[in-house]
């Protein structure tokens, strides 16, 4: 752990400063390191890691709040656990409405690409809805510029080859 950064420290001096003017000037030093104290088990910001802060920052947060003096601040998401967010899900119907496809197709094009080991767009996680929402966005790419294997005519079209054998 590495220890608390500058925002933080800055963001820990502004809660100290409104909660003294919430309580009318009753929230001093004593205050603020015996709640460190409590939080962390230590009583100087010199001592402490980034985790530690944060759960001061935390801590002072909910004084604040308590006193109806609490700024919003923007909490950052965490990445433990969390599964795909609904928007990729969305931006990947939209793909497949636009390529003319239906649940059936997605759920062909979903085993070929995971090799028969995912068939469904809910057992896909973050890294690998991503991948198919590049993939997607390509044939829509070369569908659009009329380099897709459906656009072709017959005579056009390559023959697939596995093993150096023609199908």
């Amino acid at each position: 752990m590495s220890a608390w950064t500058m925002a933080q420290q800055r963001l820990y001096r502004r809660q100290v400063e409104q909660l003294n003017r919430a309580t009318n000037g009753h929230y001093g030093d004593d205050d603020r390191r015996a709640l460190m104290a409590r939080v962390t088990g230590k009583a100087s910001t010199a001592d402490l890691y980034r985790d530690q802060m944060a759960r001061v920052i935390d801590e002072q947060d909910r004084l604040l709040r308590q006193c109806g003096e609490a700024e919003e601040r923007p909490r950052k998401a965490g990445w433990s656990g969390r599964r795909n967010t609904l928007s990729q899900a969305d931006y990947i119907d939209l793909l497949v409405k636009q390529l003319g496809w239906d649940a059936g197709r997605l759920r062909g094009f979903i085993e070929r690409q995971y090799r028969g080991w995912r068939s469904d767009l809910a057992q896909l996680d973050r890294h690998e809805r991503s991948g198919l929402i590049t993939a997607l966005k390509g044939l829509l790419h070369s569908q659009a510029a009329g380099t897709a294997a459906v656009d072709r005519q017959e005579g056009q079209r390559r023959p697939v080859e596995r093993n150096g054998a023609c199908l």
